[in-house]
């Protein structure tokens, strides 16, 4: 169900750029044995706390995916490194964005922070000197509904590369949560600064009506069912958008905000 999931959010991503795209690797995380063996974990902290697989099957869907703690039963202070695999992006051509969704695991302990690096030498962790992206995070993606976000990459056509999300500068939270990475070649790709945390839908689950909030103006709201259908649709919106979803039949739907260029998908549980 979660990959089937991600598509659609992939879907709605690509509509917005109108280019040609490759997916040039992926981890669903999916298998715990391929993760173990094929990603890299140092605990750099020393402390025996490390990133580790893990599921759960109480949101909408079922999901398994990494997470690094900052708290077990006392503070932590992490400095936990999940690195992938070497990627071959030499034959890349056009620009590069990486796509991955994040959460963290308490609705009142969710800011931990995390830095994404790029190594293209190797994977030791002296060797990833490129820090690309860098947050605490802004909300507690609940219920089972995960912050998605869209990194540019570009600059590294043409090499072999490493990724690694550290977490580390935060303590005494719980856990930080990391799913459903890919990373797409495009072919005239107009991406722009992250806004994605600037846009959030309360409440989450909704049952009769529900907030789009952030900071958009003029902005197309579209939503849309699993199967793509387009259920409601606004033009010229503003935030806060007060949206009645009491006509909708329970289940996940998607919401996609259009700003000039910029397209953004969230998902919302409708009850």
């Amino acid at each position: 169900m979660k990959n089937f999931l991600l598509s659609i959010l992939f879907l709605f991503f690509l509509g917005s750029l109108h280019s040609q795209t490759t997916v040039l690797f992926e981890e669903q995380f999916t298998d715990s044995a391929t993760v173990v063996n094929t990603w890299k974990f140092v605990d750099q902290d020393g402390d025996t706390q490390n990133w580790y697989w893990d599921w759960y099957d109480g949101g909408p869907v079922m999901e398994q995916y990494m997470t690094s703690r900052s708290w077990d039963g006392s503070p932590l202070t992490p400095d936990n490194w999940l690195i992938s695999p070497a990627i071959n992006l030499t034959s890349a051509t056009g620009g590069l964005v990486l796509h991955y969704v994040i959460s963290g695991a308490d609705d009142n302990y969710y800011q931990e922070h995390y830095k994404l690096m790029v190594s293209s030498t190797n994977n030791e962790v002296a060797s990833f000197t490129d820090n690309v992206y860098e947050e605490t995070l802004p909300i507690w993606a609940s219920n089972g509904i995960w912050d998605p976000r869209n990194i540019d990459l570009s600059v590294y056509a043409g090499k072999t590369i490493y990724l690694a999300w550290v977490h580390y500068d935060c303590s005494d939270m719980y856990k930080l949560l990391l799913d459903s990475i890919q990373l797409t070649g495009q072919s005239g790709i107009g991406i722009q600064s992250p806004v994605l945390s600037r846009v959030d839908i309360m409440p989450n689950p909704v049952v009769n009506n529900m907030v789009v909030k952030g900071d958009f103006h003029n902005a197309i709201v579209d939503i849309f069912s699993l199967t793509g259908e387009k259920v409601l649709s606004f033009d010229n919106a503003t935030a806060p958008l007060q949206v009645n979803v009491s006509s909708l039949v329970s289940g996940l739907y998607m919401v996609k905000v259009t700003s000039g260029k910029q397209t953004i998908v969230k998902k919302v549980l409708i009850k």
